[in-house]
């Protein structure tokens, strides 16, 4: 009688094989091809077949449903490679399904469904403790108020390539690790919260680069104690709380230490606002926002760099109004000494945002310059701090240059500066644009909305002045 092998020369090497047959789970040794070990629970099988395993081997998981009973411990370098149908399911409501506390683990193609039991502060793969960890080409759904990957105190650990569903406490949740990436992974949350990554406590160092985050409440949130890492080349879209804040959603929050890098991300359609910075010495850079309802870059404190970001459609929720950009206090900070420029902000709806960049009262030695601001309701720019400096804004109502003409038979014109603030007269430059025949000329009647280009006496012809404003 010739004896059934469920192993072809098609899959890839292995040390050890599982696979289900009939009412059992069965381990098939990948040089011999022997059975040598059977099981009805796969929890106990796929065990048995990490126990035998040698450091550094492979175990490949064939096709079929795998009830686990037990959560399936990774105590060793090894690699768990699953087929394509080969999935781990949780009807015993287990707090976490794999747990690595070995270097080197590969996990990769794992499909693992948490049955909506997963604890808060556990994960469908939790790792502590652990240097260069990768899951990959994974797709982990429903750990509810856990998450799908947890890394608490790892290092140097990739999560590419995967796609999570209905997290609550941050699909990627990073506790106190150091120098992860997570690339390319596709995240779908749509209960109340939820984040694609979050990190929290001592870390830095992070790359999180190429995600897609559609819904939940935040889609990076890096907390108290993070620093140094990079969020970019991200898409979040469609971000709803759909608790009793629905506007309380935000696209990317800063906090912790600062000195990280947020550029090139798509922010759409959120249910609240971008990028909120609580923290120091950031880099905001090449963001596009579109219809976030609330604003779209809030910054509470120092020394941030907000350049070259396209916003669009945003600022407007319910009947409420919102700036665009904001330098705000946050819990008794003063935002100082942050540079605003090149930034693009327009809107193709009617009158969006109230401002186009606003500094709140006390914030102070703030630049903003060379920004581009177009249909906003109230004012482009509008700061509060005597050594803010505020020049070379172009748009709806930030002109700082321009031309007027003394018409013939008249003495002055008044020009309408659009400045925001009454300007200083000692920093309005006027240079005549044609021969004055010797005519004197000075401004005088400066005001919030106007000023006053005066001539000696009048002429038969017209005279042009061009007019520029240094802050």
């Amino acid at each position: 009688m010739t004896r059934y092998k469920p192993v072809t020369q098609t899959l890839p090497e292995y040390d050890f094989l599982v696979y289900k047959d009939g009412d059992y789970y069965k381990i098939q040794d990948g040089n011999s091809l022997s059975k040598v070990y059977k099981d009805k629970d796969p929890s106990v099988a796929v065990q048995k077949a990490i126990d035998l395993a040698p450091t550094g081997g492979r175990i490949f998981i064939k096709n079929g449903e795998y009830p686990l009973s037990t959560e399936i411990s990774i105590n060793k370098s090894l690699s768990l490679v699953c087929q394509g149908n080969a999935k781990f399911t949780n009807p015993n409501n287990l707090q976490r399904m794999i747990h690595v506390t070995a270097d080197n683990v590969v996990i990769d193609g794992l499909v693992a469904d948490g049955n909506k039991a997963i604890d808060t502060y556990e994960g469908i793969i939790r790792a502590d403790m652990v240097k260069n960890l990768i899951v990959k080409n994974c797709i982990l759904t429903n750990p509810f108020h856990g998450s799908c990957v947890r890394l608490q105190h790892c290092e140097r650990s990739r999560i590419i390539n995967n796609y999570f569903h209905y997290s609550f406490h941050g699909c990627v949740y990073l506790y106190s690790a150091f120098r992860c990436i997570v690339a390319n992974n596709n995240a779908e949350n749509d209960g109340t919260n939820g984040a694609l990554v979050t990190a929290y406590a001592s870390g830095e160092g992070h790359i999180i680069e190429g995600n897609v985050c559609r819904g939940g409440e935040f889609g990076v949130y890096l907390e108290y104690g993070l620093r140094s890492c990079v969020v970019s080349n991200n898409s979040f879209l469609s971000l709803h709380d759909m608790g009793a804040y629905p506007y309380y959603a935000q696209a990317i929050k800063i906090e912790g230490d600062g000195k990280n890098t947020i550029i090139g991300n798509t922010i759409r359609d959120v249910y609240g606002d971008g990028l909120v910075c609580r923290s120091p010495l950031n880099i905001f850079a090449h963001n596009t926002l579109e219809l976030v309802k609330r604003r779209a870059i809030d910054v509470g404190s120092h020394y941030q760099i907000i350049e070259s970001n396209t916003i669009k459609d945003c600022g407007y929720e319910a009947n409420n109004t919102y700036p665009a950009i904001i330098l705000s206090s946050w819990e008794g900070v003063y935002t100082k000494y942050c540079k605003i420029r090149n930034n693009i902000i327009m809107s193709e709806q009617s009158n969006l945002p109230s401002y186009g960049i606003q500094e709140e009262s006390g914030c102070d030695y703030n630049e903003i310059c060379y920004n581009r601001i177009e249909n906003v309701v109230n004012k482009g720019v509008i700061w509060s701090g005597s050594n803010t400096k505020v020049a070379f804004n172009i748009g709806f109502v930030t002109e700082n240059s321009g031309e007027a003409t003394i018409t013939a038979g008249n003495t002055y014109v008044d020009v309408s500066h659009g400045l925001d603030i009454t300007p200083d007269i000692n920093k309005i430059r006027i240079t005549p644009k044609d021969n004055l025949n010797g005519k004197d000329y000075w401004i005088s009647d400066v005001n919030s909305s106007t000023f006053r280009i005066n001539i000696s006496s009048s002429d038969s012809v017209d005279h042009t002045f061009g007019w520029s404003y240094y802050n």
